[in-house]
């Protein structure tokens, strides 16, 4: 649906009250991770404290998007210092625009659910601009998902023949983290060891698995901005942005 211009004293600003920026610790670990994201990408967003206050303006937004897609922005119809609530839906309108011109689904939120920092849409919009980014890692080898993940199955069948195959990246099998060790194991032997490999059948296990994971992951070079809670939780982003890390290291030490 069209972003509609907004009157600035028809549509006041949402009150703190309503932002959300209080979300439950799964969103915390997730606002903190595309933080992280953000801050890796040379762009200057390293001294980002809160996606909820530094995103509402549309202007990280705006430049995220056109880092993605080159162009993609009209940046003399960009207000770099918005004033007010009005040039903030102004921008953040133009960043909805460009971001479904790119591919994004914004069908469910306006600039206005941005400008006003509600968390739900700031993460759906973040979230989406970060797996983008995985993405055009496969787009420039000339793959996909479906190539990560057979990519991912072989490396693990030609040492464990008996594990079974990562169907997709919501595959409940990821919680354990018995998958992920294996596959750092065969990338990277020298950081991970098979003995500390548990079964994964207790939530006690999974925990441990997916702390080691994480840890191994870091420590063979993998730039990881999932946390062990997201491996536990099996989210299917953090898990597509994981297993790409992992694939270019093992690319890099093949290259």
């Amino acid at each position: 649906r069209p972003c509609p211009a907004l009157d600035a004293k028809a549509e006041p600003e949402a009150p703190a009250s309503k932002r959300g920026r209080r979300g439950n610790r799964s969103q915390e670990r997730e606002e903190a991770a595309l933080r992280m994201w953000m801050a890796s990408l040379g762009l200057g967003l390293e001294s980002l404290s809160s996606l909820y206050e530094d995103c509402r303006t549309g202007v990280v937004f705006l430049r995220l998007l056109d880092f993605l897609r080159p162009g993609a922005v009209d940046w003399s119809r960009v207000l770099l210092e918005p004033r007010s609530i009005y040039e903030r839906v102004q921008n953040c309108n133009r960043a909805v625009s460009v971001a479904r011109q790119v591919g994004l689904v914004v069908a469910g939120f306006s600039g206005k659910d941005l400008a006003d920092g509600i968390s739900m849409y700031i993460l759906s919009m973040a979230s989406q601009l970060m797996r983008t980014h995985a993405c055009q890692f496969l787009e420039a080898l000339g793959m996909g998902d479906a190539d990560m993940l057979e990519w991912a199955n072989c490396q693990i069948k030609r040492h464990d023949e008996a594990m079974p195959n990562l169907r997709n990246f919501a595959d409940p099998q990821i919680r354990t983290g018995v998958f992920l060790l294996k596959l750092l194991r065969s990338v990277a032997p020298e950081c991970a060891r098979e003995e500390l490999i548990l079964s994964g059948t207790t939530e006690e296990e999974r925990a441990q698995n997916a702390r080691y994971a994480i840890s191994c992951a870091h420590k063979a070079g993998c730039t990881v901005f999932a946390t062990w809670e997201d491996v536990v939780e099996g989210r299917p982003r953090m898990m597509l942005c994981l297993l790409a890390a992992i694939m270019a290291e093992d690319l890099r030490r093949h290259a």
